[in-house]
């Protein structure tokens, strides 16, 4: 099958889609849009606007990066001019919590600066241009468009559009307003679907939670992401993991025990998650204040285990699985 008529849907592909969940604007402020700078893009136009196809966000100046809003595939990436008016462009596929098909698609990029290719795996986030004023555009701006086919193999051009700066807004990760350490892993979680959006990180993980976290950051036969902890216990046994010995109760705590059990049974080749959203070295001197090793508590007659994972510890530890973010 051509997804979007473009693109293989080969196996490589199906390993390295991670899911869509939450999702960020694609210029200026990650979670806004108004206000004044460096906040300050402008809806000069909607879909609402005499037929057109996709919002129009304006700066008025060209050359700040375009990112894409969520996790995705790159299905197509124009480096020249095209007859459909869209100029230098990028097309991410993208695979929604629901199981449902969606694009994000960026027009109007400057030329030379399109930095992804078809078939790569990008991150919510991740700059994939700079604003332009190509294509059948008057000054510089970024069209952006969401749309939903009807098939994967519907053309992206033929499917409908929707609302994007309400689609965003409906979908902007809970936890953009945490100040502590655990923000940028928090934010990743949320975007792969590990976490649900919201959710207290300091709060203490149960089984549950636990078994959805480990589903959705694997490559599984599946075509929604399991919301459910026996659904996602299913997924896991179909797959060949058996969860610890403690797995009989989802509201029961998770324990550390439990949770490296349950990783040491998963191959790397299962692995699909995003980039991560920091360095190894980063992580390793955050691990290092989170999860200070198991020191034998005969020596002080005193219990020095770390304390059960809470909810940010586990986004922490699963971006241990992930690939490190490519250098700038």
């Amino acid at each position: 099958m051509l997804l979007a008529g473009l693109l293989p849907l080969d196996p490589d592909i199906q390993s390295r889609w991670t899911w869509a969940c939450a999702w960020y604007y694609p210029v200026g402020d990650s979670f806004a849009i108004g206000g004044i700078p460096p906040a300050g893009w402008q809806v000069t136009r909607n879909v609402t606007d005499g037929g057109h196809q996709g919002a129009d966000l304006s700066f008025r100046r060209g050359g700040d990066p375009v990112r894409a809003a969520a996790n995705g595939i790159v299905l197509l990436a124009g480096t020249g001019e095209d007859p459909g008016g869209f100029g230098v462009h990028v097309v991410i596929a993208h695979r929604a919590d629901d199981g449902r098909l969606c694009y994000s698609v960026y027009g109007h990029l400057a030329r030379r600066s399109v930095l992804v290719h078809p078939g790569e795996a990008v991150v919510a986030g991740q700059t994939i241009g700079l604003v332009g004023a190509t294509g059948r555009a008057t000054s510089p701006h970024l069209h952006f468009e969401i749309r939903m086919p009807a098939s994967p193999d519907q053309r992206w051009e033929k499917a409908p559009v929707v609302d994007p700066i309400a689609f965003v807004a409906a979908r902007l990760p809970g936890s953009r307003a945490d100040t502590t350490w655990a923000r940028p892993y928090r934010l990743w979680a949320e975007t792969a679907g590990l976490l649900a959006a919201g959710e207290r990180p300091d709060g203490r993980l149960d089984q549950g939670e636990w078994w959805c976290a480990l589903t959705a950051a694997l490559a599984l036969e599946d075509s929604a992401l399991a919301r459910s902890p026996l659904a996602a216990r299913d997924q896991l046994a179909a797959a060949g993991i058996q969860l610890s010995a403690h797995a009989n109760d989802a509201s029961q705590p998770a324990e550390w025990d439990d949770v490296f059990a349950d990783l040491a049974q998963v191959p790397v080749q299962l692995w699909r998650l995003p980039n991560a959203p920091t360095s190894a070295d980063e992580r390793k001197r955050v691990r290092a204040e989170r999860m200070p090793p198991i020191k034998d508590s005969r020596e002080s007659g005193a219990n020095l285990r770390p304390a059960p994972p809470r909810r940010a510890d586990i986004c922490l530890l699963l971006a241990d699985r992930a690939q490190d973010p490519p250098k700038p």
